[in-house]
This record gives C-alpha cells, structure tokens and sequence, in this order.
C-alpha cells in the first residue's frame, strides 16, 4: 500500500489530512450535513444545480463520450502515461492553457483561460473518470474489477461544480484551514466538500492509478488547487452487492 498511499495524497498536507478526518468524526456526531446521490449539488458561493433536462441531457451526452472511448486494461496504462506528462508548464507550452491562466490556489479556471484543445482535454478526462469511477458494460468499459475501495476528494465549495458530474457518491460540507508556505493561497475555516465514492477496483490498482493521474489533470485545467486531496482505501465489506 505505500505505493498507493504515495500517489493518493497529490501534494497533500497535514492540515489538510485532520480537515477531513475531523469533518468525517463531525458527520458521524451529526454536526454536518450530508447528501446522497444521484447528485444534487447545494447551492454554494453561487453554484446553482443545473435543471434535471438539462443534466439528463448532459449525463445522456456523457454516457455516449464514455461509450466511445471504449477503456479496458490496455488502453488505461496508455492514458496513465499520457496525464501523468501533463503539468501546469507543459499545459501552457503544449498550448492547453493560456499565459493569462490564474496562478495555481487561487480562482478556479474558466473556459476564457484555456484553448479549444485545452477545454476538449479536460471533456475528456472528466469522461475518462466517470469511466473509471462508474463504468461497466453499458458504458463500453471494461475492467477486471476484484475489489472494492473509497475514494474521498477534498474540494473547496466554491469549486465543487468542476466535480458535478459525478454519478454517485455521498458529499460532506467541512471547513478547512489551509496555510501557504508561499502565503499564496491561505484559507481559514474555508468551505469544503468531502466528496466519497465507493468504486471497483482492479487487482493491480491500475484504476487507482488512472484516477489519480486524472483528477490531477483536472486540477491543473480546472479545479486549480495548490494542494487536491484525495486518498483510496479498502473496503472490506459493502451492501453494494447485487
């Protein structure tokens, strides 16, 4: 596990780590709110939940993306590889992003700031996630999935909507306490989401990897945190049995 524990953290802190630990003993002593999807995002610093034909269309434009990118075993090293290549330079360089792009921990980045090609990457590596997370065969996706892990993804409130597309999982609202060494991105009871989602994994915990590799690309295009949490761990038992 200390190759899995090495790729989860992203960049993670210490600080981060306790927010939300301390936002799950919260839940569980009812002190914050919980949601479980199918997802209804909440209205926060402005996020408005988009109406249901609009995200049934949406998941319906999705479903179809998904269904032609066709991921198995084979073609997941070969995007593991490809993300893993891609940082906030080499996105600027390679023409996804734009010079004027918001320094990172700072605003979330809008479409403004990336190129047509930027924005069809980040299409796809959303695509490629929900692929990971919740695809099957109806998808045309398919993996040899033995096991079953949690993932749990800190994100600020105010950038949750870069995440909605998210089939299912169960969100937490917590604050955070957040301080930049480079005092670029300090936060103080700041307003997160605790973002779970119960996944299947393979034996070699490639889809962790894929994971990984794909939320740090949509970091680096859209989300644009200094540090992303996001940690993997077993599931021994689980009612999502059919």
């Amino acid at each position: 596990m200390q190759r899995r524990n090495q790729a989860a953290y992203i960049v993670a802190s210490a600080a981060t780590v306790v927010a939300a630990t301390m936002a799950a003993i919260a839940f569980g002593l009812g002190a914050v709110s919980a949601e479980t999807l199918p997802t209804r995002w909440k209205r926060v610093r402005g996020h408005l939940p988009r109406s249901n034909q609009q995200a049934i269309r949406f998941r319906a434009e999705r479903i179809q993306r998904v269904r032609h990118l066709g991921l198995d075993a084979q073609s997941l090293h070969e995007i593991i590889q490809r993300y893993r290549s891609y940082g906030r330079d080499s996105l600027i360089s390679s023409g996804f992003l734009l010079e004027t792009t918001p320094a990172k921990g700072t605003a979330r980045i809008a479409a403004q700031h990336r190129t047509p090609a930027g924005n069809a990457l980040l299409q796809e590596a959303k695509d490629v996630l929900f692929a990971l997370l919740f695809g099957d065969e109806s998808t045309n996706t398919r993996f040899n999935r033995t096991q079953r892990e949690l993932l749990t993804l800190t994100v600020p409130a105010s950038k949750a909507a870069a995440l909605e597309f998210m089939k299912a999982s169960t969100e937490l609202h917590a604050a955070g306490t957040w301080q930049d060494p480079d005092s670029v991105s300090n936060d103080e009871r700041a307003d997160n989401l605790v973002i779970e989602v119960e996944y299947g994994e393979a034996h070699d915990e490639s889809i962790g990897d894929a994971i990984i590799a794909t939320l740090r690309l949509i970091n680096n295009l859209e989300v644009n945190e200094q540090v992303l949490y996001a940690r993997m761990i077993d599931i021994e038992q689980t009612t999502l049995i059919d």
